[in-house]
């Protein structure tokens, strides 16, 4: 029994093994990781954001559908930004709709502004 164990004591010892560790960053990488991590989540925000609106645009113009062929909708948002929807699935409606928006153009400017008072 003596001789295993000096062969046991003969043999190279493996040495254990030690996980790499994670090199520390520089203030500059950790700013710039920071940077990219807000970026990406601000695109992530805004891509939501813009998918919400056009589902709503299109739940918006199906419900008009219901009761007008062509149409235009144009209005400020809660948020005072310009929203624009139309309608319209041929040449001929797109023209009409022109020829329509024209003389409401024109019938409410000679009246110096319209129904509600003058134009700012």
């Amino acid at each position: 029994m003596a001789k295993q164990d000096d062969d046991e004591d003969n043999k190279p010892r493996r040495k254990p093994i030690r996980k790499p560790r994670k090199s520390k960053l520089t203030r500059h990488e950790a700013a710039e990781l920071l940077v990219k991590s807000a970026l990406q989540d601000h695109l992530e925000h805004l891509a939501i954001k813009k998918m919400n609106e056009q589902k709503d645009m299109d739940m918006l113009s199906g419900i008009v559908e219901e009761y007008l062929d062509n149409f235009i909708i144009l209005g400020y948002d809660y948020k005072g930004e310009s929203v624009q929807l139309i309608s319209a699935s041929n040449q001929q409606q797109a023209d009409a709709l022109g020829t329509s928006i024209h003389r409401f153009l024109v019938k409410n400017s000679a009246l110096g502004g319209g129904p509600t008072g003058p134009m700012m």
